[in-house]
């Protein structure tokens, strides 16, 4: 289970009534009080580290640059470091899974999260008080007011997927996202500040293929032995795909107990059986395969209840059902999976790649090389990878604007998904190189996994890939030496070409659970027909109503990009169910 954590803070100090609030908390989940200053009240699960200094206290666990191993304590001098920069020389000089929350007198609050921090946290103010939390669920035993639904943060939620700001799907609830501060006021208002970016790394690139190499493998290595250090056995998903065989590869290499677990869909088309047997056999891990079972799964339960947005997904609820099971009979403590591989190691067929080698010193060097990747991985011509390059790079705008899903959406609904996006990292410099720029935008879209993804409840997951320092390895790995005749996330295979089969490293297909997708929306039509006909996004004039009943009342197979958008629906309805 994740830990968990919940603070009362109030300008000026707290009140004599402000502490009982949370005696039932303490009973009933186990909480214990860790910090009680005169404005500033916390109770956290006994097992999260709690380092407490003078100006402050920061939850969680945190390491040196470089480094695996926590960081317990900090030096008089690096704490006065961080007070006085509000928490910025953490973000410059640590990583990990932290909270900070730091209060140098009693009229002012900051809250500093992790780049990339799987511990959360949320804030609401509640009347004069403000409640800090690592999750919603804890947010609402606590409060007075009646945490009701965002309607218009659900349609943008439907419209832009997983890209996400501080903004979630309650009233009043919001998000500190990783690498940013929120400093709180005394009248319920906070102001936003990014402590961490992208592009300082983007603006940074080793061009050197042994050096980009070798600093990325390290970071990874890294990464993952801090996940999983301190939870012997562990449990590795792995599909047989490159990012979860990396960290099998990865796991493989420390002196923990490792199992792995591969979950069959149930048709051919994805099945990755034969791969994952075969790193296993690699890296000397044993296998256990199980097969997705569609009957696992409630359309109308929510996995996503205790967040404060439709962040799951029904077709998960089988997959947690199947590792669920083999983490307890293998009595494994924590699951790694490699989460956000895809994203961090720059997976797309975007031209922008290109437009970045005419931009820079590359122009000579890997932009044929480039080109000629792309268009073989496009499944298109070299002069006309070139042509759309030479477009990009000189008459179109350096970066990128969001694709917004307004399918099935009402007209009202399209409307409030098409506002304007306020990410940090989307805020593109003039000097910007293109490719990069996709690059950071797949990065701002995989932070969801990791930030926003996982209830407190169930087993401990972690997607180690998913971190402050793989993210800013890759960052500063060029886009040309991502792609390789043939293949894409090219610098993360040569990275681990020594750790994992030849067959794995030059592979070029990827399975898709595109079946097992089409199998829940057949087998439980009915139920998805009643509840977004009937439920709280067509009562709240979200949903176009008639398009959703002729998608659900089309017999034919199910196409792929229907079924997908039928499911996340279904995936929101079951989420407002818990909310309403």
């Amino acid at each position: 289970m994740r830990k968990r954590y919940l603070a009362l803070y109030r300008p000026g100090g707290l009140l004599d009534h402000d502490r009982p609030r949370l005696d039932a908390l303490l009973a009933d989940h186990a909480l214990r009080c860790c910090y009680d200053d005169a404005a500033l009240l916390i109770v956290a699960d006994p097992a999260l580290p709690i380092h407490a200094h003078t100006t402050g206290v920061i939850l969680g666990t945190f390491h040196d640059r470089g480094s695996a191993t926590p960081r317990i304590p900090l030096s008089a001098e690096e704490q006065h470091a961080i007070a006085v920069s509000a928490g910025l020389e953490l973000a410059r000089n640590f990583w990990g899974d932290y909270v900070a929350l730091l209060a140098p007198d009693p009229d002012h609050l900051a809250i500093v999260r992790a780049p990339f921090g799987d511990l959360g946290c949320l804030h609401l103010f509640d009347g004069d008080l403000w409640l800090i939390a690592s999750d919603a669920a804890l947010l609402r035993h606590v409060s007075r007011r009646n945490i009701t639904i965002d309607r218009g943060a659900v349609a943008r939620s439907l419209g832009r997927g997983d890209l996400m700001t501080a903004e979630t799907c309650l009233v009043g609830v919001d998000e500190v996202r990783g690498g940013t501060r929120h400093d709180l006021a005394r009248t319920g208002t906070w102001v936003l500040s990014a402590l961490w970016s992208p592009w300082p790394f983007a603006r940074h690139p080793v061009y050197d293929p042994a050096t980009a190499h070798r600093a990325l493998r390290e970071a990874i290595r890294c990464a993952v032995s801090a996940a999983v250090s301190g939870h012997d056995p562990v449990l590795v998903m792995l599909s047989g795909g490159l990012d979860s065989s990396i960290v099998t590869a990865a796991v493989a290499a420390l002196p923990v107990t490792a199992q792995s677990i591969t979950l069959f869909p149930g048709d051919a088309a994805g099945d990755e059986r034969d791969y994952a047997r075969l790193v296993a056999r690699h890296c000397g891990v044993a296998l256990e395969e199980r097969t997705l079972d569609a009957g696992s799964v409630d359309i109308t339960a929510s996995s996503a209840a205790s967040l404060p947005r439709p962040a799951s997904r029904s077709f998960f609820q089988a997959v947690e059902h199947g590792i669920a099971a083999a983490a307890a009979s293998h009595g494994a403590r924590v699951i790694v999976d490699g989460g956000g591989g895809d994203n961090l190691f720059c997976s797309h067929r975007s031209v922008a790649a290109v437009a970045d080698s005419l931009l820079t010193a590359d122009f000579g060097k890997k932009l044929w090389s480039t080109a000629v990747s792309l268009a073989d991985l496009a499944e298109t011509s070299v002069p006309k990878v070139l042509a759309h390059a030479i477009r990009r790079a000189w008459f179109r705008p350096r970066g990128v604007s969001p694709p917004i899903d307004t399918s099935l959406l009402s007209a009202d609904a399209a409307s409030m998904a098409r506002a304007q996006l306020d990410h940090p990292w989307l805020t593109t410099p003039s000097d910007a190189l293109p490719g990069k720029a996709v690059h950071i935008w797949l990065l701002a879209v995989a932070q969801a996994l990791v930030e926003s993804s996982y209830p407190p409840e169930g087993p401990l997951r972690v997607s180690p890939l998913m971190s402050q320092p793989v993210a800013e390895a890759c960052l500063r790995i060029p886009s040309a030496l991502w792609f390789a005749p043939g293949l894409n996330r090219a610098a993360a295979r040569a990275a681990f070409a020594a750790d994992l089969p030849a067959e794995t490293i030059n592979r070029r297909s990827k399975a898709l659970p595109n079946h097992f997708a089409t199998t829940l929306i057949e087998r439980y039509r009915a139920q998805f027909r009643a509840m977004l006909l009937d439920g709280y996004l067509a009562q709240s004039g979200l949903i176009d109503v008639e398009a959703v009943r002729v998608s659900l009342d089309d017999h034919a197979p199910a196409r792929s990009y229907d079924f997908t958008r039928l499911l996340r629906l279904g995936d929101v309805e079951a989420w407002t169910r818990h909310w309403s």
